[in-house]
């Protein structure tokens, strides 16, 4: 995982994009950036999350997530 992902890719963009060129950043990158995301298997799971993953077909980590 990048340490810094936008900075890489306004890195990137500097060089590549052009005059009235649109740069699309997903809600993903921003999450990762701002410290959002976090690995499933770090997370513990609770009786909610077991019902909900159940009923949603998830893995128990996605449902408490």
């Amino acid at each position: 995982m990048l340490k810094n992902p936008l900075k890489e890719i306004f890195k990137i963009a500097e060089k590549k994009l052009k005059n009235k060129d649109i740069l699309v950043i997903t809600s993903k990158v921003i999450a990762l950036e701002q410290g959002g995301a976090m690995k499933l298997k770090e997370v513990s799971v609770n009786q909610k999350a077991k019902k909900l993953a159940k009923k949603y077909g998830v893995s128990p980590q996605f449902g408490k997530c």
